[in-house]
């Protein structure tokens, strides 16, 4: 449609005489638009849709610098998001990942896992100073809170070389899949704490195909820090399950962007999420929604309660109470930085959110200085040295005792 009004072939594929043809060839150009200028523009859209190369090689070289991984890196690297999995539940979205506006992080984890694996990106970030191996490869995976399971993806498109090490990965997803629920699964009181890992893993898979429970899972009530630093600092700690961990390696970010970005977004986002819990359980029925079990669904954008109240907001009782008891402990999330004060300080003053929740007293921060061995606590508008620390093991301990 080029040149001519209409070709033969074009009426001979359609079945048109050449009047109809005619007809037909001078709608598309007049309603849709389809001429060799506009055709040329709309290519030109088209080219512009996905990200450039420039754009790849810095989401790639800033996620693998932000959690400090640019050596030694393994043949597998999961990139792996979350969600969770339950029927009949309105909430479902709160067990999702907040970050992904309440949907399942898997979509992110395969984008960044195909940047990833692509050789032109992998060569502009040896440019950077970042070797990834020809033999490691990301693989994107969903983690299931609810059942603990870890769903790897794209797995058709691993080399050649990479399927015979795969029974050996999921091997191991698999039995973490059964310790992590016989650790969990008992503060559900559905069974005893002595029940087997297997029995554990089958009654996690219960509640998520349960149409009649109204708590699958504990999500992330009993959240109380955020921190921020190397997994040595952690390491030898049991956390309960109740920290927001985010690997940062202060000594590759000398000019404090990495440090910014995860202030200004993981930390905010946690912050919230903090709150969330904070005020579900001081007040349940004016700041939660009250019980599940008499809520009706209205209209598919919120709940009430029963068939006339308002619409509920905040977090129902069964996410943040255990047999009208607050099982979530609302306190004030506590951050806690692994790097030199000054470093922190630094970041902290570029970022003016978390200034403002620092001086208004909603979370409590601390900065373990690896370099002077020294704690720093914020509080009452000023910054409080601890001391010597002989363990940052025993600073983090002593400060979620002191709150």
């Amino acid at each position: 449609m080029g040149h001519a009004d209409s070709s033969p072939l074009l009426q001979q594929q359609l079945n048109l005489d050449a009047e109809r043809a005619q007809e037909f060839v001078g709608r598309l150009r007049k309603v849709y638009h389809i001429n060799k200028t506009d055709a040329h523009a709309q290519m030109a859209r088209l080219g512009r849709i996905g990200f450039t190369q420039e754009e790849q090689v810095g989401f790639v070289a800033q996620a693998l610098r932000a959690i400090g991984l640019t050596e030694n890196f393994s043949r597998f690297i999961l990139v792996v998001g979350h969600g969770s999995q339950s029927e009949n539940n309105p909430y479902e979205s709160a067990l999702d990942c907040g970050a992904c506006g309440g949907n399942l992080g898997v979509f992110n984890a395969r984008i960044l896992s195909h940047m990833a694996n692509k050789p032109d990106v992998r060569q502009q970030l040896l440019e950077q100073g970042i070797t990834i191996p020809n033999d490691t490869w990301f693989v994107p995976a969903l983690h299931n809170t609810t059942t603990d399971q870890v769903v790897m993806y794209d797995l058709d498109l691993l080399p050649s070389s990479h399927p015979v090490y795969l029974d050996r990965l999921q091997n191991g997803l698999t039995a973490a899949r059964r310790l992590c629920a016989q650790e969990r699964i008992p503060e559900l009181d559905f069974i005893s704490e002595t029940t087997s890992a297997s029995d554990a893993d089958k009654q996690a898979l219960r509640n998520a195909m349960d149409w009649s429970q109204v708590r699958p899972e504990w999500g992330l009530s009993r959240n109380a820090y955020f921190i921020i630093g190397r997994r040595s600092l952690t390491q030898t700690i049991s956390l309960d399950g109740r920290a927001f961990l985010h690997s940062y390696d202060y000594r590759i970010d000398r000019k404090l962007r990495l440090l910014e970005n995860i202030l200004t977004g993981p930390l905010v986002v946690g912050q919230w999420i903090n709150m969330e819990h904070y005020f579900s359980t001081v007040d349940n029925e004016h700041y939660g929604s009250g019980s599940k079990v008499y809520h009706n669904v209205a209209g598919q954008f919120g709940v009430m309660t029963g068939n006339l109240s308002d619409l509920r907001t905040g977090l129902p009782a069964q996410t943040v109470l255990a047999k009208g008891q607050p099982y979530h402990e609302p306190m004030r999330l506590i951050t806690v930085v692994e790097a030199p004060f000054d470093h922190v300080i630094a970041a902290i003053n570029k970022v003016a959110v978390v200034r403002r929740l620092l001086n208004n007293g909603w979370i409590r921060f601390l900065i373990i200085d690896p370099e002077s061995g020294k704690t720093h606590v914020y509080s009452r508008f000023q910054w409080q040295e601890y001391g010597e620390s002989t363990s940052a093991d025993q600073q983090i301990l002593a400060e979620v005792k002191v709150s």
